[in-house]
């Protein structure tokens, strides 16, 4: 995830890659980190999720196309979205940014805070912490 430029690699060979860009709440919903921690840097996967990532990246070295990647990692990230059982915090800010995108921003802070019970203070944390981003640039 970065909103920048992170830096350079360099390559002799043939090499193919496969991009996956989270929302910035998808990585928090998905598997508890937040953006904040790996925005503007390069990260591998394994360092930031469990083991079972290692099962999606044999099932992606052996597929022979981009459709074929494509579909082994929905099923992988839908499995790991019906893991996810309780309603927290996150659940809550994850709510809020599904009404943000459907009023096209147009919302009110305080509103929001509202909405899942939360004071505006307490809630601008915790948008800050699930989208590494504060809530009113979001």
């Amino acid at each position: 995830m970065s909103s920048q430029f992170g830096g350079e690699m360099t390559f002799s060979g043939y090499y193919s890659f496969f991009e996956i860009v989270f929302t910035p709440h998808g990585l928090q919903r998905l598997f508890g980190i937040p953006s904040s921690e790996v925005l503007n840097k390069i990260a591998w996967s394994e360092e930031l999720v469990d083991d079972s990532i290692n099962i999606l990246h044999e099932q992606l070295f052996y597929c022979t196309n981009v459709q074929q990647m494509a579909v082994a990692t929905n099923a992988y990230l839908v499995s790991r979205l019906q893991q996810q059982k309780s309603i927290s915090d996150t659940n809550r800010i994850s709510h809020i940014i599904h009404s943000i995108n459907i009023q096209n921003g147009l919302i009110n802070i305080d509103t929001l805070a509202v909405t899942v019970n939360m004071s505006i203070r307490n809630f601008e944390r915790h948008f800050m912490e699930y989208t590494g981003m504060p809530a009113k640039l979001y």
